[in-house]
């Protein structure tokens, strides 16, 4: 055998201009010796500096595609549709907010058992712009007989499910949603009678506002007049940080929108939170004693790095900056894919197929939002 593969290798040189022989350098675990068979002249190659691996093939191999870095096209007249939402989703992501509210990439309607909080929002904001629209004044209030009261929230409430209620509600969800609305209501005036004396001034008033060269059509659910000082109040269905309003991207803007637009200069910006077990206000506002739960300003962290000692105007004054920044981004066609906290913001996002940001892993539980009455 052995003279017949030598004879295979000298049938190989004399057929070839360069005969080239390799051998395993090792074979289960054990180093393995050269074969005799090897001719005693043949000399070893010329060993490369670098081995090429399988990755750096693939990535010689690559072809870069070049994406130009151009900005949409800029708003002509200004007109921005969304109204605060649109400084909130351009703070959150400034290309969701151009493909969302320009784009009009809009999230599919999917099929909810119950009351969509969304009707549930407009039915509490009707029930109690009727509420108020006949008292207007804590001390109207304070004189209604707990009978008469009662009976005002009732109707109040019954003639905004009427409105609003889509026909195919079933009479279940109706009564259940009726006696959401009236526990909710319940609470928030058993906050009102405890307030210091107010007279509610505005309800539901439409506010178009101009910043950042932007044109908003705002609406603002009420403002009080506390004493000499004004505060501009929304109505919430769920939990609400006054941290939403910190830093150059904000959370939540409509708020701090409402404190630099309002042609009455607010003295403080307060939200209802309302639910059926509890209702309370959150807020800030220049000095403690409008509203009890509003923070004063000096106690406001107005910064994502916490800090706080500033006074109202201050405040004002970084909102005001914060948001015309924001406005003039998205004016100008800036969308950049640039989610705020990366991964926990893209998992509320449903344009992970057009942005092409991996979204948060299935299997990953995602946060819950917090409810809105808007």
């Amino acid at each position: 055998c052995v003279d017949e593969a030598r004879a295979i290798i000298e049938r190989w040189r004399a057929r070839a201009d360069e005969l080239v022989m390799s051998w395993p350098r090792r074979e289960n675990d054990t180093e393995v010796d050269g074969t005799p068979l090897v001719p005693a002249e043949a000399r070893p190659l010329e060993q490369p500096a670098i081995w090429a691996t399988r990755e750096r093939l693939v990535f010689a191999a690559a072809i870069l595609e070049p994406l130009p870095d151009d900005d949409a096209p800029p708003l002509r007249d200004g007109a921005a549709h969304g109204g605060a939402r649109v400084l909130e989703l351009q703070a959150h992501c400034p290309f969701r907010a151009f493909a969302q509210l320009r784009l009009r990439a809009e999230p599919l309607e999917e099929p909810l058992t119950g009351v969509d909080r969304r009707v549930r929002g407009i039915v509490l904001h009707r029930a109690l712009q009727r509420f108020w629209a006949g008292l207007q004044s804590q001390q109207a209030l304070l004189r209604l007989a707990t009978a008469d009261c009662d009976r005002k929230v009732t109707d109040a409430i019954e003639q905004s499910l009427s409105e609003v209620l889509p026909a195919e509600c079933g009479q279940r969800s109706l009564a259940l949603e009726r006696d959401w609305q009236r526990r909710a209501m319940g609470h928030l005036l058993a906050l009102e009678r405890a307030r210091p004396a107010f007279t509610v001034i505005e309800t539901e008033r439409d506010l178009n506002g101009r910043i950042g060269g932007l044109d908003l059509r705002l609406r603002v659910d009420r403002v009080d007049c506390v004493g000499d000082e004004r505060v501009v109040i929304d109505y919430k269905s769920g939990a609400v940080r006054t941290g939403q309003w910190r830093g150059a991207r904000m959370e939540a803007p409509q708020l701090p929108l409402y404190a630099v637009l309002h042609p009455g200069h607010p003295a403080g910006i307060a939200i209802a939170e309302l639910g059926s077990d509890r209702a309370d206000f959150v807020g800030v506002c220049r000095d403690e004693g409008l509203i009890e739960g509003l923070q004063s300003a000096r106690d406001f962290e107005l910064t994502e790095d916490h800090e706080k000692g500033f006074d109202w105007p201050v405040i004002k004054e970084r909102w005001y900056a914060w948001l015309d920044r924001l406005a003039r981004d998205h004016a100008a066609g800036h969308a950049d894919v640039d989610p705020k906290l990366g991964a926990d913001t893209c998992r509320h996002c449903h344009l992970d197929a057009l942005c092409r940001v991996e979204s948060a892993a299935p299997d990953e539980p995602a946060a819950e939002e917090g409810g809105d009455a808007d």
